[in-house]
């Protein structure tokens, strides 16, 4: 089973919408798709208790870094909705468990900001430098426009920036019916799918290829969302 972790510490930049989106694009394509919620909120266990019958099952990966229960064999993947204000040590546990991290990023220079600290607690963690969690940026809830992606390629991480997903109402409505964007066949979801693409080849290259052809490739994503 491979395992994606959604990490920020800043509140309010995004996290459950993209673990909620990679949740059912896993559904879309496995039917071993798990999430699970960390997140003190509860926010994931919310949208699971409303999902709709016709969608494909997502199953709740009961979880809480003190004591975790083993998924079920036929699992392919499992998402990782994970809490704000990380410190060091939960970071360092929850991290156990991830074999790619996804870091979302608002607009705000809060967001910014925050965001600096955790990639620095990132770059030193020995799992990170060995190779065997990649991590990639994503901009999440910013407004239309490259001067945006200016900005988030500014941060001069060490891990690439791959897409910028726009702010769009249709996400809120998304999870307030239990569905994500994958879950839907509504006539735009095509434009919203094509932010996602650079995130999700991303990490299907993660699960499939060495530490270094990941990096590589990685590389060359981030510098084309830059451009």
């Amino acid at each position: 089973m491979s395992v994606v972790a959604v990490i920020n510490s800043k509140g309010g930049c995004g996290k459950s919408t993209v673990a909620t989106t990679l949740a059912s694009w896993y559904a879309s394509r496995h039917s071993g798709a798990m999430i699970g919620d960390l997140d003190k909120q509860k926010s994931v266990r919310s949208w699971l208790k409303v999902r709709p019958m016709e969608c494909t099952p997502i199953r709740p990966w009961v979880i809480d870094l003190g004591k975790v229960f083993p998924a079920p064999p036929s699992t392919a993947h499992a998402v990782l909705d994970t809490p704000s204000g990380l410190d060091h040590y939960t970071l360092a546990k929850l991290l156990m468990y991830a074999d790619a991290v996804v870091v979302p990023v608002g607009p705000s220079l809060f967001d910014l900001e925050s965001t600096k600290v955790l990639l620095a607690l990132l770059e030193r963690h020995h799992k990170v430098i060995a190779g065997r969690c990649p991590v990639a940026l994503v901009g999440m809830r910013w407004p239309p426009g490259d001067s945006g992606r200016r900005r988030l390629s500014a941060l001069q991480a060490p891990f690439p920036v791959l897409s910028v997903i726009t702010e769009d109402p249709v996400y809120p409505e998304l999870i307030e019916a239990g569905m994500g964007l994958f879950d839907t066949q509504r006539p735009e979801r095509d434009r919203r799918v094509n932010e996602w693409l650079p995130l999700l080849q991303w990490l299907d290259m993660v699960w499939q290829s060495p530490p270094a052809q990941v990096a590589r490739r990685a590389a060359a994503a981030s510098a084309s969302v830059a451009m």
